[in-house]
């Protein structure tokens, strides 16, 4: 069994006159989501349609003092430009989530890091806004001495869930534990710094499945044909939490030129098990449940299976030996469960039967 915990990143270029970002985001089903170049000053916690929302952003020291600017017979008042605000994360977590909201660090205009329980599991989510790749190699080296600095802290035991645009590009590989084969072609400076600082231990989710272009470039310019893939979900290579897919929304819209981007992932549902070694489910033991396997027998079923497992089979990325596995398995069992249902079969014995003795029963 499992549950579906939606993760998400946007790039909205400003949160101040953009009501619809929520909006979206509940239409969208997100459970939590990473907003980037938020340009909110300060920091903060508010609730908005649903979700709990925390941001950090430039510091406020002073109120901004203004100008005017008289063009013909009108007047303009306007912010200098070195005081405006720029950058900003932040994390909107619904609500149903805001008692297991453990703690956040708002470290810096560039990155948030909030601690938070989700289905008995800890996690720790980051959001993150790196500097352009264009920016200058001291600023960058600020930003993921930061952002190195906060991963390092996390216990080995917390779920890591790293989103945000990271103004990298990482191109793709071949059987590597970081980069899918499904990136795209093209590497930066900022994409090689990412894909060092993700080889200890951490996976760069976007290029494990396969998207046609439109499901895949984070960001686009129509008017100067360019597109690239800079906002990502990173978790750790070696995790309970498994995403089964990651991939380009085009639908959602607030005035930007990012994509938001949404990862489908799932905890595992654990059963609790009796002191006889036999699972339970609230309190009592669970029927053995076996799939339908005779419903095969109709053409039509079968085709319908067929078409079913060779969709989800064409969705498995590249891993370790262990996660393709358990993505085959998780595939056939639900194909299996979609197309040909379950039939349940009892597993409490006859007491009618030859073999049946009290003392049997005892030790069943």
């Amino acid at each position: 069994m499992k549950r579906t915990l939606r993760i998400g990143t946007w790039n909205i270029q400003g949160i101040a006159t953009k009501r619809e970002v929520f909006k979206e985001m509940e239409r969208y089903d997100m459970d939590i989501i990473a907003l980037t170049e938020t340009k909110k000053k300060g920091k903060g916690t508010e609730e908005k349609d649903g979700y709990v929302h925390i941001y950090s952003g430039t510091e406020v020291y002073h109120k901004v003092p203004k100008y005017t600017i008289r063009y013909r017979s009108t007047i303009y008042t306007a912010v200098p430009k070195e005081e405006r605000a720029r950058g900003g994360v932040s994390l909107a977590i619904r609500k149903k989530y805001k008692k297991f909201i453990k703690s956040w660090d708002q470290i810096n205009h560039r990155l948030l890091q909030v601690d938070v329980d989700v289905r008995n599991h800890s996690l720790v989510v980051i959001a993150a806004y790196a500097p352009t790749d264009e920016a200058p190699a001291a600023e960058k080296d600020t930003f993921f001495f930061d952002l190195t600095t906060a991963l390092e802290k996390i216990g080995s035991r917390k779920e890591v869930i790293l989103i945000g645009d990271l103004n990298g590009r990482t191109g793709f590989k071949l059987n590597d534990p970081v980069v899918g084969r499904y990136g795209e072609h093209i590497v930066n400076n900022n994409g090689e710094r990412l894909i060092h600082l993700c080889e200890q231990a951490l996976r760069i989710a976007n290029g494990w499945f396969p998207h046609k272009d439109i499901h895949k470039y984070t960001w686009t310019q129509p008017t100067q044909n360019l597109k690239s893939l800079i906002d990502y979900i990173i978790v750790r290579q070696k995790t309970q939490l498994k995403i089964s897919d990651v991939r380009v929304m085009r639908g959602p819209e607030c005035g930007t030129d990012h994509f938001l981007v949404v990862a489908k992932s799932y905890f595992p549902y654990k059963q609790k098990m009796q002191s006889n070694g036999l699972p339970e489910k609230n309190g009592t033991p669970l029927s053995n449940v076996k799939y339908n396997i005779e419903s095969l027998r109709n053409d039509s079923t079968k085709f319908l299976y067929q078409m079913r497992l060779a969709t989800k089979l064409n969705r498995i990325g590249q891993g370790s030996p262990n996660d393709m596995y358990e993505s085959l398995k998780t595939c056939i069992h639900e194909a299996t469960n979609e197309a040909l249902g379950e039939k349940i079969v009892s597993t409490r014995y006859r007491k009618d039967t030859p073999w049946w003795s009290e003392e049997l029963g005892k030790r069943l």
